[in-house]
C-alpha cells in the first residue's frame, strides 16, 4: 500500500511538471507612450512580441497611454498596486521613480551585458554605478537650420553660428517682419509653450554652455541646491530676452518651434533632430536643412542635453522582475538592436530613433544617413540631467519663472531669485 502511494505521488509531481512545462510561463505587462510598440495591425514592434512570444511560450501585454498622461497613471499604478511590469519612460521622469524606489536595477550580470553593447555615451546614464534603464535610442539636440533659408539673406549654409554673438546675428538676418512690423518669420524659434519642465529641456543647451545648471551637484540623488541663480544663469536666459525685444528676430504667437520650422516660420530652432527629420520630407520635400552643434557662450563651450525616450526599466514593485528582465535581455540581440531603429518610423521614411548598441552604427544606413552621422557627432557634446530625485520639481519652478521672465511679467533677476528659493526649499526635502 504504501508503495502503491509512493508511485501514486511520483506519478502526480510528473504530471504537474509536464502540465506546467505545457503552459505559457507567464505574462509581462508593459506600458508605454511610444505609438510603435504598441500591439495594433500595423505597429513595428509586433515582430519583437511575436518572436519573443514563439521562442519562450511568454507572454506580453502592451499598455497605450498618451506621453501627457503616462507618467501620472504610473504613479497612480504604483500607489494603487496595478503598476506594470516593465514601464517605457523619459528618461528625464526616472529620478522621480528612484525618489521611492520604484525602479529594480539591472541584475549584474544584465548590466555587464548592457555595458558591453553600448555606445561609449551611455555610460553616462549609469546611477552610483548602477544600470536602471534599457534606452530604445538616443534624444540629442541639436541645431536645426534651414540652408535654403540662409542662402536667401545672404549667409553661408554650410557655416552655422558657432557662438552666441554670431547665433544672434543670423537670426536677425533671417528675420522677416510684415508691413505692421510684427516678426512673420523667425529667425529661431523660441519654445516657449507647453509643460515648463519642456522649455526648459529646450533651452539647457544655454544654461549649460554659459555654466551655470539646475542642480549642484548634479550626481546626487538628494540633497544638492540650484546653480542657476549667478551670473552664468542670468545671462542664459536674458538671451532670450534680448532676442524677443532687442533683436525682434523670435516672437511669441507663433505654434511649436518644429511645426513653425517644418511650416517656414522659423528659419532655426533647438531640438532633437529625429523628433522633425522625417517630417521635412513628407510636408516639406523641397527644404534643404541642417543639424549643427548648440551656439555656445562666447566663454563657453557646445553642449547638448543626453536623453533617452523611451526607456525601457523594470518596476521593483514586479512580482515577474525575473521574466521581465530575461524580456529586458531579449531586447539587446543584435537582430533586435538593429531592427528598432530600421523600422520605427517606416512609415516616415525610417528615420528611427538612433540606436543604442554602439555595433549598430557600422551597418551601412546609419555609417553612410547624414542625419545619422550628423546625431553621432553630437554625442561629444552630450551632458544629461542631473539626477536629483527632485529633478522634476526643478524643471517645473525654474521652467515657469523663465516663461514669465521673456513675458517680462517680472525680472530676470527677480525670476532667478524666486526659482532659487523654492527650489532650494523642493532640494531640502528628503
Amino acid at each position: 500500500m504504501r508503495k502503491e502511494f509512493m508511485i501514486g505521488v511520483i506519478v502526480s509531481i510528473l504530471m504537474v511538471f509536464f502540465v506546467c512545462s505545457a503552459v505559457p510561463a507567464g505574462t509581462i505587462e508593459l506600458w508605454t507612450d511610444e505609438a510603435s510598440m504598441d500591439r495594433g495591425v500595423e505597429r513595428s514592434w509586433n515582430w519583437i512580441y511575436s518572436e519573443y512570444e514563439r521562442k519562450t511560450g511568454e507572454k506580453v501585454k502592451v499598455v497605450y497611454v498618451p506621453y501627457d498622461e503616462l507618467e501620472k497613471k504610473l504613479m497612480a499604478g504604483f500607489a494603487a498596486g496595478t503598476a506594470p511590469d516593465i514601464m517605457a519612460i523619459d528618461r528625464s521622469w526616472l529620478p522621480s521613480f528612484l525618489k521611492n524606489e520604484l525602479v529594480e536595477p539591472f541584475p549584474s550580470d544584465l548590466q555587464k551585458k548592457w555595458e558591453s553593447i553600448a555606445l561609449p555615451v551611455f555610460k553616462k546614464f549609469k546611477i552610483k554605478g548602477k544600470v536602471y534603464t534599457l534606452p530604445y535610442g538616443i534624444d540629442l539636440y541639436g541645431l536645426n537650420y534651414n540652408k535654403n533659408m540662409f542662402r536667401e539673406v545672404g549667409l553661408d549654409p554650410n557655416d552655422p553660428p558657432e557662438t552666441w554673438k554670431e547665433f544672434r546675428a543670423c537670426a536677425k538676418k533671417l528675420t522677416k517682419y510684415g508691413t505692421d512690423g510684427k516678426v512673420t518669420r523667425m529667425g529661431f524659434g523660441i519654445r516657449y509653450l507647453g509643460h515648463p519642465g519642456g522649455v526648459v529641456h529646450k533651452h539647457l543647451w544655454a544654461i549649460w554652455s554659459a555654466g551655470a545648471s539646475l542642480v549642484e551637484p548634479p550626481d546626487v540623488l538628494r540633497g544638492g541646491k540650484a546653480g542657476f541663480n549667478n551670473e552664468a544663469g542670468f545671462a542664459a536666459v536674458d538671451l532670450m530676452v534680448k532676442m524677443l525685444y532687442e533683436d525682434r528676430s523670435t516672437a511669441f504667437g507663433f505654434p511649436d518651434p518644429r511645426q513653425a520650422f517644418v511650416e517656414k516660420l522659423g528659419a532655426m530652432f533647438i531640438c532633437c533632430p529625429r523628433c522633425t527629420t522625417w517630417r521635412y520630407f513628407k510636408e516639406a520635400p523641397d527644404m534643404d536643412y541642417g543639424i549643427a552643434p548648440n551656439p555656445r557662450a562666447e566663454r563657453g563651450e557646445h553642449v547638448t542635453n543626453l536623453n533617452a525616450h523611451p526607456t525601457l526599466c523594470v518596476t521593483s514593485t514586479s512580482d515577474k522582475k525575473v521574466l521581465a528582465f530575461k524580456f529586458i535581455e531579449y531586447l539587446m540581440r543584435p537582430e533586435i538592436q538593429l531592427y528598432i531603429p530600421l523600422t520605427t518610423n517606416i512609415d516616415k521614411l525610417g528615420f528611427g530613433y538612433p540606436p543604442f548598441s554602439k555595433s549598430i552604427w557600422t551597418h551601412g544606413w546609419f555609417a553612410s544617413n547624414p542625419y545619422y552621422i550628423k546625431t553621432l557627432e553630437l554625442t561629444k557634446y552630450a551632458r544629461i540631467y542631473p539626477v536629483n530625485v527632485h529633478l522634476a520639481e526643478v524643471f517645473e519652478i525654474f521652467g515657469s519663472y523663465m516663461v514669465k521672465a521673456w513675458h517680462k511679467e517680472i525680472s530676470v533677476k527677480e525670476a532667478l531669485a524666486k526659482a532659487e528659493k523654492e527650489v532650494n526649499a523642493v532640494l531640502a526635502e528628503e
